[in-house]
């Protein structure tokens, strides 16, 4: 019998690809971020799933964006391996935050610019992604956050990317958790990545995505009584 390995297997030589752009419309710069208060352990303290959300300041949104996954530097070699400040795979960063407010307009972040831009979605399908992460956790000031992979970025560089993909998303959430935590900023992840709905979110993308994660941000009690 033969054993054939499934694993994730890098390639000696990656394909040819170069890392599109989001296919947004408006681009709204984002504020400047706040200098990180606190530490680490104090944080790790604090952290925990809310389940209660009043709407967020976009000041206070802006610094958590910059911090969970802004763009630091570019390699000069191959320009789709970043650093950003959660770790990735390969340092491909092959997932993309989009963003659903309350009011059902919807953005992505772009993590090169430090800005939001606006998206053309399927109302429907945003209605179900929505009603979808509400019967996990009511949030209906909440902004909803959408980790979607960019599945052709992950092929140009490995085969059997499948886990790989599933532990960015684990660690990117993570990482946010522990910055919202740090923030003072209500944070909780959803038990779903809202298939089949987010897959239908944005028509025509000129890549392959797959849905990995969802999670409520918002701001919290504490947080509004003591800006």
């Amino acid at each position: 019998m033969t054993f054939i390995d499934e694993g994730p297997l890098r390639l000696e030589t990656p394909r040819a690809y170069q890392r599109p752009s989001f296919p947004a419309g408006e681009i709204m710069v984002l504020p400047r971020p706040k200098a990180p208060q606190g530490s680490l352990l104090s944080a790790l303290l604090q952290r925990r799933s809310a389940d209660s959300f009043l709407p967020i300041d976009l000041n206070l949104l802006a610094t958590w964006l910059y911090f969970s996954h802004a763009v630091q530097s570019v390699n000069e070699k191959d320009r789709n391996r970043q650093r950003r400040y959660a770790p990735s795979f390969g340092a491909l960063h092959v997932n993309d935050m989009v963003l659903g407010w309350p009011d059902h307009s919807w953005f992505v972040y772009l993590p090169e610019k430090h800005a939001l831009g606006t998206l053309s979605v399927d109302a429907n399908a945003a209605r179900k992604l929505r009603e979808s992460a509400e019967r996990h956790c009511s949030a209906p000031d909440a902004v909803l956050v959408l980790l979607l992979s960019n599945l052709d970025l992950a092929s140009a560089y490995y085969d059997h990317y499948d886990y790989l993909i599933a532990r960015e998303a684990g660690v990117l959430f993570g990482h946010a958790s522990l910055l919202a935590a740090g923030l003072g900023v209500a944070f909780r992840i959803l038990g779903s990545a809202g298939s089949p709905w987010a897959e239908r979110l944005i028509p025509d993308l000129p890549f392959r995505v797959r849905p990995t994660g969802t999670s409520w941000i918002g701001a919290s009690k504490s947080e509004v009584a003591n800006p």
